[in-house]
């Protein structure tokens, strides 16, 4: 019966092991039995992993840990399109203007350090607020998204204060140089027409 419910649970994906008997011939079937459930378990759990492995691989940027352009783009686009709940939102992009010399000043490393210090420092300002997510929609530009009405000067300023405030950097005579625009987002917009202002 214990066997015969070990199948049942792994046809539904129930991970269970028996306890073994002491009769020979069912101690056999007893232990193939959980190491099979064992195995099986082991291979989901891995495959798994890998399949979250390759999501984030294609939708988030490696170096700041940010939603990469088109992952972005595409959340945008469908917070735009909920016509349930959205009729107004708020598009800020900084573009780090100076990036190149930062990178030649620093160092591959020290440069990528640095980008991911700006990913984690605007992923934390996301976290407070279910509205809104952040981007790296280009190598030099950074962006937020609320897909709720708010002040685009307030954020403006707060996502160029979150940035200014990650990026410091010895010598202090080089500084990271941000521009910062709000774009007031409405039902009649689309990603694609955000994402040409942005790209050009």
């Amino acid at each position: 019966d214990d066997v015969v419910r070990q199948a049942q649970a792994l046809g539904e994906n129930r991970f269970v092991t028996i306890a073994v008997p002491k009769t020979t011939e069912f101690m056999a079937v007893a232990n193939a039995m959980n190491s099979l459930s064992n195995r099986i378990k082991k291979t989901l759990i891995e495959e798994s992993s890998r399949l979250e492995q390759l999501r984030f691989q294609a939708n988030f940027d490696p170096i700041t840990g940010l939603m990469n352009h088109d992952y972005f783009m595409n959340r945008v686009n469908a917070s735009i399109s909920h016509e349930e709940t959205f009729s107004e939102g708020l598009l800020v992009i900084s573009r780090l203007s100076n990036l190149t010399a930062i990178d030649h000043a620093l160092g591959y490393q020290e440069t990528n350090l640095l980008l991911r210090k700006i990913g984690d420092a605007l992923e934390n300002a996301c976290k407070a607020y279910p509205s809104l997510y952040a981007g790296r929609i280009t190598g030099t530009d950074f962006a937020i998204f609320s897909n709720q009405p708010i002040d685009g000067y307030t954020l403006g300023n707060r996502v160029k204060s979150i940035l200014e405030n990650a990026t410091h950097l010895e010598p202090a005579l080089l500084t990271a140089n941000f521009v910062t625009v709000a774009i007031v987002t409405t039902r009649t917009e689309s990603a694609g027409n955000l994402s040409s202002l942005v790209d050009a």
